[in-house]
């Protein structure tokens, strides 16, 4: 747990805040510091997709990162392997958001207007689910976590094993329990975010 999800020495995610005010003011604050990032980021164009650099995601193994950019009408999402090696992923017109590797760094898990989808290094990129409120994905040992509307969702890894990608986006994620840092210290959320988002919880606390 980071120190800022403690408020005067309580534990933030231990406290019975209103989850959906909660859940609002995260994605309030990932939009606001969204926006604030693509005017402000510093130029990393390598090539001729984008120069941006909107959010980012690196694997504690395996070499590889993901980073989401500004382009031509919207963003893009693009995997690097060794520096060198670059692989954009066709997301159409979707908007990607909060990307995140698992731990061998073989898994990319991303959300795309709101559904959350796979990516395997070997090119399979696969839808998860399809609600359209799926956000802050990530890998909790070898399950799949992520908020959905005032809930919290796990896909098992079981499951995952279980059924091949055309029918997962179909299967129902389970509820699991509600952890406020799956977004505080989810793998593209910066400190900024972190901060803005632990205040906004702490404020609801004082309601």
């Amino acid at each position: 747990m980071k120190d800022n999800d403690t408020k005067d020495g309580v534990d933030i995610n231990s406290q019975p805040f209103n989850r959906r005010r909660i859940l609002q003011g995260m994605l309030a604050a990932t939009a606001t510091s969204g926006l604030s990032m693509s005017t402000s980021a510093k130029s990393n164009r390598t090539d001729d997709h984008s120069s941006a650099v909107l959010a980012s995601a690196t694997p504690p193994q395996g070499g590889r990162k993901a980073v989401i950019r500004a382009a031509e009408g919207g963003a893009e999402l693009a995997v690097i392997q060794n520096k060198n090696k670059e692989t954009v992923l066709d997301v159409g017109d979707q908007t990607p958001l909060h990307p995140a590797w698992n731990r061998q760094g073989n898994r990319l898990v991303v959300s795309l207007d709101g559904d959350i989808w796979m990516y395997k290094p070997k090119g399979e990129f696969v839808q998860l689910t399809d609600s359209g409120r799926d956000v802050f994905p990530q890998f909790e040992k070898n399950d799949i976590v992520f908020f959905r509307g005032d809930d919290t969702k796990r896909i098992s890894h079981e499951e995952m094993r279980g059924n091949s990608p055309q029918t997962l986006n179909s299967r129902t994620a389970e509820d699991t329990e509600f952890k406020l840092q799956y977004a505080t210290e989810h793998p593209s959320t910066g400190d900024e975010l972190a901060d803005e988002i632990s205040a906004w919880v702490a404020s609801e606390g004082d309601r």
